[in-house]
């Protein structure tokens, strides 16, 4: 890990203290990145100052100053995101999800990091094949992504594929709602020993049955999950106790 990349990791593990942002942004002074640092900077003060302190305006000023001269430096990583503009960052890095084809992520994503940390991705495609969706799951930048939704997967092969990916470590939020995915999806997600990590997994509506549900009770890796929506899927009661007996620090909604 490059002393770059350290540094994020210790923003994105503790997100409310400001102090390892503040760290990073000394770092950037002393690397030529004086423009982000002072973004970084102006953005962690006007989250400290009150909607009626005086000082608000020149700060708000000073971050446009700041994002215009930002914005032009980044082209290459901005190029083709032309929605991304200055509030979609918070205290200097990018707090929105970005909605991207699995094709776009796959060729751009290797651009992005570490002015644009991505970390919360949807995926915009709605004929996407199975072959831009294998290049995805094996994409290294899938590593750093902590949140995911894919809303257009239709049938259980593509979570297959999915969850056959080495990159899934770091994901903290997984969205599969209102698709036809079936109960071998679920046994595939329950399967995979890098979604370990998980904390919310929505499944809402995708066809997932009593034999899915107990998969994923008995899953070995799903220990994490603080949530799991199962609601609008064909399940009985017996499935959902054995799933909430199974985890019960686990917020079931159904």
């Amino acid at each position: 890990m490059s002393e770059a990349d350290a540094l994020l990791q210790a923003i994105f593990d503790t997100p409310a203290d400001d102090s390892p942002r503040l760290v990073y942004a000394d770092w950037l002074d002393e690397h030529g990145e004086r423009h982000h640092a002072e973004l970084i900077r102006l953005q962690c003060e006007w989250e400290r100052l009150s909607p009626a302190d005086p000082r608000r305006r020149a700060n708000w000023a000073g971050q446009n100053r700041v994002w215009r001269t930002c914005a032009e430096g980044w082209a290459w990583e901005l190029w083709g995101l032309d929605s991304v503009d200055l509030v979609h960052f918070r205290r200097g890095f990018l707090e929105t999800t970005l909605w991207v084809t699995l094709d776009w992520f796959v060729k751009r994503s290797a651009f992005w990091w570490p002015r644009l940390p991505v970390r919360s991705v949807c995926i915009a495609d709605q004929e996407a094949d199975a072959v831009e969706l294998e290049l995805f799951a094996n994409s290294p930048a899938l590593d750093r992504v902590e949140e995911l939704g894919i809303p257009w997967l239709e049938g259980d092969a593509g979570v297959v594929t999915l969850t056959g990916s080495p990159y899934l470590s770091r994901l903290r939020v997984l969205r599969l709602e209102y698709l036809e995915l079936g109960n071998r999806a679920a046994r595939a997600l329950a399967r995979c020993p890098r979604l370990g990590g998980l904390r919310e997994l929505y499944l809402r509506g995708s066809d997932i049955g009593d034999a899915g549900v107990e998969a994923l009770a008995d899953s070995p890796h799903l220990t994490s999950l603080a949530l799991i929506d199962l609601q609008d899927n064909p399940v009985g009661r017996f499935a959902i106790n054995k799933l909430r007996a199974q985890m019960p620090r686990t917020d079931v909604i159904t």
